[in-house]
């Protein structure tokens, strides 16, 4: 079971100050009961006001919760999806924030992940490639292309300069590069990702989810190391934070890593020496796999189910608020 947007999930908190307010609503309705049912068989009203509030309240938070769950876009399992497909294009998302000039990787991330896509490329001389470069924000250098002289010409002037837009948002360029396969090709479909993981805004999962519902693997590329590197400055020095203490930069290979597994696909570390070799593998493999099998397998959503058992719950709600008891109510 997955969660395609679970940071919705924090919505269920909201049962906490719903389920005060309903027992406030309780203790209130049994004072008035006091009040107005002098005349009444007291121990058979109360008893009748507790079954309705506890079955009100249990199908009211049902349906607040089945609707979270429902949003949250859960899905288990998996279904064939039958293709007919053939070559394979490839969407390069490539960081280019401050921090992929750090050299944990020699010469840097950033020119390590330059000739990681320049090798793979160069043994996928079939495949179509188009590249993708974000930090705050994505723009497309170049759109998918079987003239892999023009991809050497594009990687060559690839610098953090090309976009303005400070920060890192994996979202943008992940969605940036669902965006970049044209519609109505049957070529089977792929995007490498290559960051250091650090992601200052939006929600990877998010863009991820939508990659996974197309049916479209993300191969991420880890670059940077656990321990980390300090960032040049553009005076030679480095960066340094408000103590004058240089920043630190390490990679987060978790981010990158649950992408890779909710499209069911693999994740590399850029310092890996048989980095090319996974990426080759793994771009292949698909192709592979879909044209022996004929068909790819594509997760299952599960919201409507919950959609519907949050309808049932609100129904019983209004049922158990409208229904008359015993002719009392």
């Amino acid at each position: 079971m997955t969660f395609g947007s679970p940071g919705i999930l924090w919505a269920l908190l909201a049962l906490l100050p719903i389920m005060l307010i309903q027992l406030r609503a309780y203790f209130k309705g049994r004072k008035d009961l006091a009040v107005l049912g002098r005349h009444w068989d007291r121990d058979a009203v109360q008893m009748l006001f507790l079954v309705k509030w506890f079955f009100l309240a249990l199908t009211f938070d049902l349906f607040v919760a089945l609707s979270i769950f429902a949003l949250s876009d859960i899905t288990w399992g998996e279904r064939p999806v039958e293709e007919d497909r053939d070559n394979l294009d490839v969407i390069v998302a490539l960081d280019i924030s401050r921090s992929m000039l750090a050299d944990d990787v020699e010469p840097s991330r950033l020119s390590q992940s330059l000739a990681v896509i320049r090798s793979a490329s160069r043994q996928l001389p079939a495949a179509r490639f188009g590249l993708i470069v974000f930090k705050g924000d994505a723009a497309m250098l170049l759109p998918l292309t079987e003239d892999l002289n023009a991809l050497e010409a594009v990687l060559d002037g690839v610098s953090p300069q090309l976009v303005s837009t400070p920060g890192t948002d994996l979202e943008r360029g992940l969605a940036e590069a669902i965006d970049a396969f044209p519609a109505g090709t049957n070529a089977h479909r792929a995007i490498l990702l290559i960051s250091d993981g650090e992601s200052l805004s939006g929600s990877p999962a998010r863009a991820a989810n939508t990659a996974r519902s197309l049916g479209i693997p993300v191969l991420t590329i880890i670059a940077g190391t656990l321990d980390g590197s300090t960032l040049p400055a553009g005076d030679g020095s480095v960066i340094t934070d408000d103590e004058g203490r240089p920043v630190i930069s390490r990679a987060a290979p978790a981010v990158l890593q649950g992408i890779a597994e909710s499209t069911l696909s693999t994740s590399v570390w850029l310092n890996d020496l048989e980095v090319v070799g996974i990426v080759v593998d793994n771009l292949l493999g698909h192709v592979e796999r879909r044209e022996t099998s004929g068909f790819r397998l594509v997760p299952v959503s599960r919201y409507p189910l919950f959609i519907g058992a949050a309808l049932i719950a609100l129904a019983l709600s209004l049922a158990v608020r409208i229904i008359r008891w015993q002719d009392m109510f």
